[in-house]
C-alpha cells in the first residue's frame, strides 16, 4: 500500500503533467468555460432579479404618480370652483352696497321733495332745514359716484343710467327763488327718473337674495338686471 506522501507526490506529478498533455489541456479550458459561463449565468440572473425589482418600484412609482396627478387635477378643480363662487359672491356684495348707497340718495332726495312741498314761506329755521336737505342730497351723491367709480360688477348699461342719475342729483341747488322754483326743479328730477325707485329696489332685492343663499347667478358675474331706461 503507497504512502501518503507518495500519493501526494504521485499526485502532483500528474497535475503538472496534465497541463503538458493537449487533451488535459483542452479539458480544463473546457472546465473552465463552463465555470465562466456559470458565473456569468449567476450575475445575469441576479441582474434579471433586480431589473424586475426595479421595474415593479418603477410600476408603483408610476401609479403613484398618476394618482398625485388625479389629486392635484381634482384640488384644482375644486379651487378654481371655489374662486369662481368667491368672485361672484363678491359681486353680489358689491352690488349690494352700491344699491343701499342709492337707496339712501333716493331717501334724502325724497326727504327733500317733502320739505319743499311744504314750503310757504322762506325764514331763517326753513332755509336751514332746506339747507341740511340739499347737503345730505348732494353728499349721499357723492358718495354713490366714488362707490360707482370702484366697483367691477356693474354692466355699462347701468353706470351710464346710475352716472346720470347723480350727476343730475349733484345739479339740484337751493335757490330760495320764487313760486316754489325749488321745488318745481326737484319735482321734475323725480319725474325724469320715475322707474329709478324700481331699478334700484329690484337689484337690491335680487342682490340681498343671491348673496344670503350664496347661490350665484349662472353664466354672468352680475346677476341680470331689471329693463333699465335709456
Amino acid at each position: 500500500m503507497p504512502r501518503m506522501p507518495d500519493l501526494v507526490s504521485q499526485s502532483f506529478a500528474w497535475f503538472r503533467h496534465s497541463f503538458t498533455d493537449p487533451a488535459w489541456v483542452a479539458a480544463w479550458a473546457l472546465s473552465l468555460q463552463v465555470l465562466i459561463f456559470g458565473v456569468q449565468a449567476w450575475i445575469f440572473s441576479r441582474h434579471a432579479a433586480t431589473f424586475e425589482a426595479q421595474k415593479e418600484v418603477a410600476k408603483q412609482q408610476a401609479a403613484t404618480a398618476k394618482a398625485i396627478q388625479e389629486r392635484l387635477q381634482q384640488q384644482e378643480e375644486v379651487l378654481k370652483s371655489q374662486f369662481s363662487i368667491q368672485k361672484q359672491l363678491v359681486a353680489q356684495s358689491e352690488r349690494r352696497l352700491v344699491f343701499d348707497l342709492m337707496t339712501k340718495l333716493l331717501v334724502a332726495v325724497y326727504g327733500l321733495e317733502k320739505k319743499l312741498a311744504k314750503v310757504s314761506q322762506i325764514t331763517d329755521e326753513v332755509d336751514k332745514a332746506l339747507r341740511e336737505a340739499y347737503i345730505r342730497v348732494g353728499s349721499d351723491a357723492t358718495i354713490c359716484r366714488m362707490a360707482l367709480l370702484s366697483t367691477e360688477f356693474l354692466s355699462q348699461q347701468e353706470l351710464d343710467y346710475f352716472t346720470r342719475y347723480l350727476g343730475e342729483a349733484s345739479d339740484l341747488k337751493q335757490s330760495n327763488a320764487p313760486n316754489h322754483a325749488d321745488y318745481i326743479q326737484v319735482k321734475d328730477f323725480q319725474k325724469r327718473y320715475e322707474n329709478f325707485w324700481q331699478v334700484v329696489a329690484d337689484n337690491r332685492k335680487a342682490a340681498i337674495a343671491e348673496t344670503a343663499s350664496g347661490t350665484p347667478a349662472t353664466g354672468s358675474t352680475a346677476p341680470a338686471s331689471p329693463e333699465i331706461p335709456a
